[in-house]
Parts: structure tokens; C-alpha cells; sequence
């Protein structure tokens, strides 16, 4: 829980109750290193389900990580730069035409997209809702 609450302190915004569940649970799915080579020295070939349909749920640390390097790449743009014109938005109304929000907070990845939870969103969305957004 520590983590869960230094990560909350880190990003200025606390964590849904089910998303700290999930952490406490699991601080995401493991990824492939040394320790998971077989006898041969050859990485075991892992089919594991990934809870999030095809996105890796990320470690509480990477949530920071992931969330601090959007908040610098930010300080680069212009509000012209952060506005989505070339993606539709289903439902509409629903999550704000960014790029990237500072109110958004990825907990899990694939490439260059994320699934993330949503702290400000569109008129016809929900505080906390989790959404997707990124450049796949």
C-alpha cells in the first residue's frame, strides 16, 4: 500500500478504489527477464492473458513513470498541439479531445497507446471512467 499511496503523492491524484484493488492484488503483469529463462537459457514463451485485451497492465512505479513523461512532454506544446482533431471520440461527449490530459493516469500500455483513468471528462463522461488514448 505504500507504493499505491507514494505514486497518489507523485501524481496529485488518488487512485479509484477497484484500480488500488488491482494494485494490491498484482502490481502488474510480469515481464520477461533473466528470471524467467528456462533450463536451456532460452525465455520461456509465455502466452499469458492480458487482463487489459492485449494492453499490459504496467507496475504502480511505471504508472508514475509513464504519467511524470507525459507531464514534461507537455510543457512543449502549445493548446493547438494537445487537441485530437483527427480521431472520433465514442461516445461522444464523453472524454476530452486531448492528446493527453494531466487528468488522465495510464495503468496499462501497448506501444504507444494506453488505457488510463479519467479525472476530468467530457460532459457526458464520468470522474474516474477509464478511457483510451495514445498514438496507435
Amino acid at each position: 500500500m505504500a507504493d499505491i499511496l507514494a505514486a497518489e503523492s507523485l501524481i496529485g491524484k488518488e487512485l479509484p478504489d477497484d484500480v488500488r484493488v488491482a494494485y494490491l492484488l498484482g502490481d502488474g503483469e510480469a515481464e520477461i527477464d533473466d528470471e524467467f529463462l528456462d533450463v536451456n537459457g532460452e525465455p520461456f514463451s509465455f502466452n499469458k492473458p492480458l487482463i487489459f485485451s492485449g494492453f499490459e497492465f504496467i507496475s504502480i512505479r511505471q504508472v508514475v513513470k509513464e504519467y511524470l513523461g507525459y507531464r514534461e512532454l507537455m510543457d512543449d506544446w502549445d493548446l493547438e498541439d494537445n487537441i485530437n482533431d483527427w480521431v472520433d471520440i465514442v461516445p461522444v461527449g464523453t472524454v476530452k479531445n486531448y492528446n493527453f490530459s494531466p487528468k488522465w493516469v495510464p495503468i496499462a500500455k501497448d506501444n504507444a497507446s494506453y488505457i488510463a483513468v479519467d479525472y476530468d471528462p467530457g460532459p457526458k463522461g464520468v470522474k474516474g471512467q477509464v478511457i483510451l488514448f495514445g498514438h496507435d
